[in-house]
């Protein structure tokens, strides 16, 4: 049997569920997960393999960056159409729990002329009624009667698999790209640099995150298999540190503990961190 090859692009909103969704489909916390803004801002690369088809899934920054003139977001915005060139098949996440649903009319059109084969995954469909849902979908026909929906909960992996396995119909005899047991293209120090950067999403301020960044001092695995990780998370304004800090020490002490703990989980033993506040113009 020849093997087979499909990439998927998953775009959206921030807080569609992409992530999440990535996540549940390769079965390893990879793409952070947060109601942030700028969750996402590499493009990140999951590798799943079922029978003789290998899925490659792009998850891509959150659709708004695309109108942005801010260099960072410009480079967002780089990540979102690299995802998407390189894909067969577009994924084009709603969050169907929102009362009012969205479509960027203007970039599914551009995806239309581009002729890329299009899915309107509508998400979270665990926190809607059947009826809201049919109304919703209904809508999104009046937007363009030929789009195909789908829809699923990537929390409660409802739909997920049935939407992988009928997917798998755009897939292309080739040979595969990575490797039987590689699930992505990011390494343990990249991931575990987002790992903290999702903690600093969950518990400071919204404005903080967009600029600071996350990097890895030292990585090391001691006798006993603990894990031991260094890491500087580097802010460009000193006021940055104080609210980093917080009150005693307590909001780096509550960011380590919980990037501490996703750690542990991740790479499966115990992991010791250490976190500085370093300042750099």
């Amino acid at each position: 049997m020849k093997n087979k090859l499909l990439k998927i692009s998953l775009i959206g909103n921030t807080n569609s569920g992409k992530s999440t969704f990535f996540n549940t489909v390769i079965n390893k916390r990879v793409s952070i997960i947060s109601k942030k803004k700028n969750t996402t801002i590499d493009l990140i690369i999951g590798v799943v393999n079922l029978k003789n088809t290998q899925f490659i899934l792009y998850d891509t920054p959150g659709l708004l960056f695309l109108e942005s003139k801010i260099v960072l977001k410009k480079n967002m915005k780089s990540n979102i159409w690299n995802g998407i060139e390189s894909s067969d098949i577009i994924f084009y996440f709603l969050d169907s729990s929102k009362k009012t649903i969205q479509i960027n009319k203007n970039f599914l059109n551009q995806l239309i002329l581009n002729k890329k084969n299009i899915l309107i995954i509508m998400n979270k469909i665990d926190l809607i009624s059947k009826n809201e849902l049919i109304q919703k979908m209904v809508n999104i026909h009046k937007v363009n009667n030929k789009l195909e929906i789908f829809p699923i909960s990537s929390t409660k992996n409802i739909g997920v698999n049935d939407l992988i396995t009928f997917t798998s119909k755009f897939s292309k005899k080739m040979d595969w790209i990575y490797k039987k047991n590689e699930i992505t293209n990011k390494n343990d120090i990249f991931i575990s640099n987002e790992i903290t950067r999702e903690s600093l999403l969950k518990f400071v301020n919204e404005e903080i995150p967009y600029s600071v960044k996350v990097i890895n001092c030292k990585f090391k695995i001691i006798k006993n298999k603990d894990l031991i990780l260094h890491q500087e998370i580097i802010i460009n304004k000193p006021s940055y540190k104080k609210i980093i800090v917080g009150k005693n020490g307590l909001m780096i002490k509550k960011i380590r503990e919980y990037s501490q703990k996703i750690l542990s989980k991740y790479f499966s033993m115990k992991t010791h961190l250490y976190l500085n506040v370093k300042f750099i113009k």
